[in-house]
């Protein structure tokens, strides 16, 4: 087997580090996933959240990859699309949706034609929230769907739910900040 530190496997260093553990070839990949949580849209779609801890393994050298993986089915069960956040990714989009709640809160008592608040991962996903006319909705967009899901901004604390789950699952199985092993 070819050894997994060769660059020309990683063909980018775009995106995240579980995206390109499992572009990988030539190697051994162990894949492992854990429900964490999940919940419906307003349309009828389901966000579901999972934690994943990818190993490639090639002679004796072993790295490991953990993160989060999102799936995003539509209304009639159908996959749509998935992005994949990397554990060190877990804390700023934790702290992403910390802010868009507080920031809901002082924006609901303001008159605004249109306001919106989003943050975008590694992998083009969107989370955010948006205020028109006094209402507001938040939004979760992957990368390569059709489906943007809304919910009621009160749902983003299902997500720091399930972030938070994610992490201390993730740390449990060897996550580090320095998520990126070499054994």
């Amino acid at each position: 087997m070819p050894d997994v530190s060769t660059d020309d496997q990683l063909k980018t260093d775009e995106g995240t580090e579980s995206a390109r553990f499992l572009a990988r070839r030539g190697v051994v990949l162990v894949k492992e996933f854990r429900p964490v949580g999940k919940f419906l849209g307003q349309r009828g779609e389901l966000l579901a959240f999972e934690t994943l801890s990818l190993k490639v393994v090639s002679g004796n050298s072993k790295k490991c990859s953990y993160g989060m993986k999102v799936d995003l089915y539509d209304s009639e069960d159908n996959f749509d699309s998935s992005v994949c956040l990397d554990f060190d990714e877990l804390d700023e989009f934790l702290q992403a949706i910390v802010f868009f709640q507080a920031t809901a809160r002082d924006l609901l008592v303001q008159k605004r034609d249109h306001t919106e608040v989003s943050y975008s991962t590694k992998d083009d996903a969107r989370v955010g929230f948006y205020q028109k006319s006094g209402e507001q909705t938040a939004f979760l967009a992957l990368p390569g769907g059709s489906n943007t899901v809304f919910f009621p901004v009160e749902e983003l604390s299902d997500i720091v739910n399930y972030i938070s789950k994610a992490k201390e699952h993730l740390l449990s199985c060897g996550a580090s900040p320095n998520q990126f092993a070499v054994d």
